[in-house]
């Protein structure tokens, strides 16, 4: 690039320090210790207000990696996702496993 190239234009280009207001990281902390703590069912609540009040562009930066509050937040419900599968003695889904899903399995042919 010649001399009349931008100065902020160059390779990994972005935000280089944290981007996160003290409301939405206190509203993250909230959402995570609910998505730990709350019955399955109210999971959602918690999630769905922090994303949608909050703004895309919240982030943590951390050693050159970017964590955004969408990403944190998706990573804690499949953490809790799993202890569930692996604390709970059933299946992870209420049901279970029965012959409607068998049926449909063998309903499936490849393309």
């Amino acid at each position: 690039m010649g001399p009349e190239a931008p100065v902020n234009f160059g390779f990994g280009g972005g935000a280089t320090s944290t981007l996160l207001h003290p409301l939405v990281l206190v509203a993250m902390i909230i959402a995570l210790a609910l998505i730990f703590i709350a019955p399955r069912r109210y999971i959602s609540i918690p999630f769905l207000m922090v994303i949608f009040l909050g703004s895309l562009g919240q982030q943590i930066y951390v050693g050159g990696l970017h964590f955004y509050v969408l990403r944190i937040l998706i990573m804690a419900g499949l953490v809790r996702l799993v202890i569930a599968k692996f604390a709970s003695p059933g299946g992870l889904f209420s049901g279970g496993f029965d012959w409607v899903d068998m049926f449909s399995l063998r309903c499936r042919r490849p393309a």
